[in-house]
């Protein structure tokens, strides 16, 4: 059996649902890479963040790890009628400066642990919440339709070049009717 795949809808759904949350920086829908610092750094700075409309290192890139082989899906008694479905498992991580420190004339600090976590529990809730990646309409994903379990978030810290940043990594398996 030849199948459809459709995991290119899926990414443009996961990133519709990334670039609506507030403050949430540069959206890739890809893995970034550069040959020099300036390059690749420009690639996750994002402009005007809160309230002061502030710049800094705030970015997300969207990947696919996995796509697993079209399964059979049989529906009542042995033999009965059936589906085909595919799974594709997304990696979404997010990156942002580590600012522990108020900057000079402050009296708190721009980014902390806690908005960093503040802002990935916006993104994991817009993610579980998206009706086109958790349709209730078993179809095609060439109709915007996808079946997908909530998203799985862990985070920690990373150096991204030569900075400190909170990262995240979220697991979407998102699937759909082949």
């Amino acid at each position: 059996m030849t199948a459809t795949l459709h995991v290119d809808l899926a990414r443009a759904a996961i990133e519709a649902v990334l670039s609506g949350v507030t403050d949430i920086g540069q959206v890739h829908d890809y893995e970034r890479y550069a040959a020099d610092w300036e390059t690749f750094i420009s690639y996750f700075v994002a402009e005007n963040i809160g309230d002061a409309n502030e710049q800094m290192l705030r970015g997300w890139t969207i990947s696919v790890r996995d796509i697993a082989d079209p399964e059979q899906v049989t529906f009542g008694p042995p033999g009965g009628a059936g589906i085909s479905e595919v799974t594709y498992y997304f990696v979404i991580r997010g990156y942002n400066a580590v600012i522990d420190q108020p900057a000079e004339g402050e009296t708190a600090a721009k980014v902390s642990e806690k908005d960093w976590v503040t802002l990935c529990a916006a993104v994991k809730a817009a993610l579980d919440a998206d009706t086109s990646l958790h349709s209730g309409v078993y179809d095609d994903g060439a109709n915007g339709n996808f079946v997908s379990e909530l998203a799985a978030m862990r985070w920690d810290y990373r150096m991204f070049s030569d900075v400190l940043c909170h990262y995240a990594e979220i697991g979407l398996p998102v699937t759909e009717v082949v």
